[in-house]
């Protein structure tokens, strides 16, 4: 099982001004820790604004600092921190226009984002960070992209999104599927291929990649729809060319990252807003295309609310929920550090946990 060595906060302020989202660590050349998140009004302002902080051990952390401060008011910015092969960092996520104070995007009404691309850059020593470059999407969707961009041993760019209707429609969009983006020559080109198609409507949400000991891809995300599906997988063992699936994982939650522990094992945290313990669960597990082999499950921090002002934990109410998109490293002592952002009527900001196994 699981056990909590320490906890505290990233960062923390009081509640009335701003919320967070998008906690993410890795670890940079040096060794220290980056904790990289976004700042937000909420609601689906469009007004996200990058941040990082820093630390030696995981519990003691510098003070927080914004990342492209020029890009404020200009662009909302998303980005994920995954090391490279070669120890580097890549950053990568959305982007959007910002279009005034009033812009929003998301909108709950009409289930759709904001016109966006994705973007990325490439970090020498997670300190100082580049100018983003930007990646127009091969269709009329959204790219919901929570999981940055995976550069595999081979130097294969990978960047995993969820096709998401736009506001301001400029042509049909198929949710029900995920796409991925391929780049074979260092980011100067990206082709797409879709995978993952569903008998059913629905939106994936929070699609995560990652690459096994044994060389297998593994992608996970979590189903939205008016029914409460499991959470779900894709295996490829033909280095991304076809992918298996979808296989059930052993849960129902807001499935949000996916970290690879020994050779086939995977550390998955997720939110739990409805059943049993209410707050952050932590699953270990070794999957294969019969099964999900589970081996560890347990809730590891408890809310006191999941969602800012009482509503309903729907899909259709997501820009209300009061915590979520947990992510864990894998430190050098092999301890698991876990950082997820949080909306309780004591505070905001992101939360850590250093866990034992």
């Amino acid at each position: 099982m699981f056990k909590i060595v320490s906890e505290g906060d990233v960062y923390f302020e009081p509640k009335g001004g701003y919320t967070f989202a998008v906690a993410r660590t890795e670890l940079t050349p040096n060794g220290d820790i980056l904790c990289c998140f976004n700042r937000t009004k909420g609601y689906g302002r469009n007004d996200f604004t990058p941040m990082c902080a820093y630390s030696k051990d995981g519990e003691t952390w510098g003070e927080a600092r914004q990342i492209w401060p020029e890009s404020i008011g200009k662009k909302s910015i998303v980005v994920t921190p995954r090391v490279m092969p070669d120890g580097r960092l890549s950053l990568a996520g959305m982007i959007f226009d910002v279009a005034g104070d009033s812009d929003l995007w998301w909108n709950n009404d009409l289930d759709a984002m904001k016109e966006n691309k994705l973007c990325w850059c490439i970090s020498p020593d997670g300190k100082t960070f580049p100018r983003l470059s930007e990646v127009t999407l091969p269709d009329a969707a959204a790219a919901e992209q929570p999981c940055g961009m995976f550069v595999r041993r081979n130097g294969e760019m990978l960047i995993l999104y969820s096709p998401c209707p736009t506001i301001d429609p400029k042509g049909p969009v198929e949710t029900n599927r995920q796409v991925l983006m391929r780049s074979r020559d260092g980011g100067k080109s990206f082709e797409s291929q879709i995978f993952g198609q569903l008998g059913h409507p629905a939106l994936y949400a929070e699609s995560w990649i990652v690459e096994l000991g044994s060389g297998i891809l593994m992608t996970g995300s979590w189903i939205t729809d008016e029914e409460p599906y499991p959470n779900v997988y894709f295996l490829s063992g033909d280095d991304g060319k076809t992918f298996d699936g979808p296989y059930e994982m052993s849960f129902k939650g807001h499935t949000s990252s996916i970290t690879p522990y020994g050779d086939d094992t995977v550390l998955i945290p997720y939110d739990q807003k409805q059943y049993g313990t209410l707050g952050i669960w932590l699953a270990m597990a070794r999957p294969d295309g019969a099964n999900f082999n589970m081996l560890e499950n347990q809730p590891v921090w408890e809310a006191q609310t999941t969602t800012k002002t009482n509503k309903s934990i729907d899909f259709e109410n997501f820009t209300d929920y009061a915590f979520g998109e947990p992510h864990v490293t894998v430190l050098r002592d092999g301890t698991l550090l876990l950082v997820f952002w949080f909306d309780q009527p004591y505070g905001t900001g992101v939360h850590y946990l250093r866990l034992s196994l």
